[in-house]
């Protein structure tokens, strides 16, 4: 009977180590964070509050080997699953005090569990105990360490302190994670975009643009170069050109081509007035080719008029095949011909979302002014849709070269 008692005593025993080694090595050497503590995993794993507080004990019981550096972490491991923090915090400090030479992994688990609990000094305090040595896992824990310490500043709205954590995370990624490197250097241009934000917000608006500038050395994305174009609109007209210009080389979807627009000719303007006529001249060349390239990619609102909409749906293959088939005219209201122009048809159907586009072809490839293209038919497969029961609400867009000037045309219930 004795026997059988101590057996099961060690598979349950087992088991349960078992359990928490595979808990304690997924959190470390994956580098999960325990800034968030994976409370799923947690429930997937399930371990009982009593089961924990037995295997702490039994541990202790073992009074000749309990006490060192590695037993201390497990130990304080075991409190921080059923959240008894303060325990596992005096737990982490006496492997801390007893920890060999390059044994940091309780220094880590407290950095982290105080960042949780919101205590950030202590947090800092502990991490600035491991030397700069020369680890490459040391140091990406480090630099994983000071990156989740500038998402909680960031969540907080505490930008200076957010940015001054990410460039400590990026000293110690640049030599272990070139894809961290990258991705931090993204968010560092984030964070700064986010600044100018609120020095705008308060007036100080040079100050945003200096920060801008700065984010530019950083991360020259569309929508950072686009920022400064606005903010020097009506300040430094000629330097806001020089944005807009480069905003459209990397991705023109962004740009209020009216703003553009605006801003060319005050150039224009300034330069007449100034008797500038070089300036001029260029200004004046600069809004030829605007206007060629918006003439070549927008369509106006009220250019073409949506005609004769009506649609089926379509079941074949015993139902396993659904199709809408939707045919349509077009009218041209203008007196302009177009060579290059698409169609773009969006349903609903019962909740679901489908669209699809073509191009609109006549006989001669050109659309004819005052004149209407008929029999346009587009099929959107919908066989996702299993109900026979259909409820179709749909609308029709055109757009030229690219999609960024989609204008709506009408819209139509089957």
């Amino acid at each position: 009977m004795n026997k059988k008692i101590k057996w099961r005593k060690f598979i349950s025993t087992s088991i349960l180590t078992m359990v928490i080694l595979i808990l304690c090595s997924y959190t470390y050497l994956t580098y999960d964070t325990f800034l968030t503590y994976d409370v799923n995993l947690r429930k997937e794993i399930d371990v009982p509050f009593d089961l924990i507080m037995y295997r702490i004990d039994e541990i202790k019981q073992d009074k000749k080997h309990w006490d060192n550096a590695r037993t201390c972490y497990e130990i304080g491991s075991l409190y921080e699953m059923i959240y008894l923090f303060d325990d596992a915090t005096k737990y982490y400090l006496r492997s801390i005090e007893k920890a060999p030479k390059k044994y940091f992994l309780p220094h880590f688990k407290l950095a982290r569990l105080n960042m949780y609990r919101g205590k950030i000094d202590d947090a800092v305090f502990t991490i600035n105990l491991i030397p700069n040595i020369n680890n490459k896992n040391i140091k990406f824990e480090k630099g994983k360490f000071w990156e989740d310490m500038s998402i909680r500043y960031a969540n907080k709205n505490e930008i200076d302190e957010a940015l001054n954590s990410v460039k400590k995370a990026l000293i110690y990624y640049k030599t272990t994670d070139e894809n961290k490197y990258k991705e931090l250097k993204n968010e560092e241009a984030y964070l700064l975009m986010r600044k100018s934000e609120n020095l705008v917000d308060e007036g100080h608006i040079a100050e945003a643009m200096a920060i801008l500038e700065e984010a530019q050395k950083v991360n020259g994305s569309a929508e950072l170069v686009y920022r400064l174009a606005l903010l020097n609109y009506k300040n430094d007209n000629k330097k806001a050109f020089k944005y807009f210009e480069k905003t459209q080389n990397i991705n023109p979807i962004i740009i209020n081509y009216d703003i553009y627009y605006k801003l060319i000719s005050m150039l224009i303007d300034e330069a007449t007035q100034e008797n500038n006529y070089s300036e001029q001249k260029y200004y004046t060349q600069k809004l030829e080719m605007l206007k060629k390239y918006l003439n070549s990619n927008f369509i106006g609102e009220d250019e073409f008029v949506l005609e004769n909409v009506n649609g089926i749906l379509n079941s074949s293959y015993w139902g396993r095949k659904k199709e809408v088939i939707i045919n349509f005219d077009i009218y041209n209201n203008t007196p302009l011909s177009y060579r290059e122009l698409y169609a773009e048809v969006e349903i609903n159907v019962n909740g679901e979302n489908f669209k699809k586009s073509m191009p609109i072809k006549t006989a001669k490839n050109v659309i004819l002014p005052y004149s209407s293209v008929k029999n346009m038919t587009i099929n959107i497969d919908i066989s996702k849709i299993k109900s026979n029961k259909t409820n179709i609400k749909g609308k029709i867009y055109l757009y030229k070269n690219i999609k960024f000037n989609k204008i709506e045309i009408g819209k139509f219930e089957l």
